[in-house]
């Protein structure tokens, strides 16, 4: 299994990080370099606990298609994303907020799992985690960013 943990101190209030992260508008405007796109689901605004996104997203010159739900939503603290549908084994996020006198620590678990067993894991090293781990970096400057941006529309 691959994984990346990304934190990032933030000076924002904890609940301005926590609908950051469940805001499909942002997530599609920060996966713009890969094509990321919601199609399905929740397709717009903030997400909540049970809700469904159909993703597509473009690595390696391949469109990829997957389904997420907010498997959990605890305010403004903790937020998890699971894959339901897709090509990987396992695909999520798990982020977590901390408040720190006036800013926000931000730590996000990215994990994910390839199939094809020996194979699907070979790739997920030596191909899929270093790239990933520079978009999530993007991801996360890119959250950091609009969180203290002050810009009023997150969802």
């Amino acid at each position: 299994m691959g994984e990346i943990v990304s934190s990032r101190e933030i000076y924002a209030e904890p609940q301005r990080v926590y609908d950051a992260c469940r805001s499909i508008d942002l997530h599609v405007r920060l996966a713009r370099p890969i094509g990321g796109q919601a199609l399905g689901g929740r397709t717009t605004g903030l997400s909540e606990q049970g809700d469904a996104t159909h993703w597509s997203a473009r690595f390696f010159g391949m469109k990829f298609r997957l389904e997420t739900t907010i498997t959990l939503a605890d305010p403004p603290w903790a937020l998890d994303e699971t894959m339901t549908r897709g090509l990987f084994r396992q695909f999520g996020h798990r982020y977590r907020i901390r408040s720190l006198d006036g800013r926000s620590l931000l730590t996000d678990r990215f994990y994910f799992q390839c199939p094809a067993g020996w194979l699907g894991q070979l790739v997920a090293r030596w191909i899929l985690l270093p790239r990933l781990r520079r978009a999530q970096e993007v991801r996360m400057d890119g959250l950091k960013l609009f969180c203290e941006s002050g810009e009023a529309e997150i969802g």
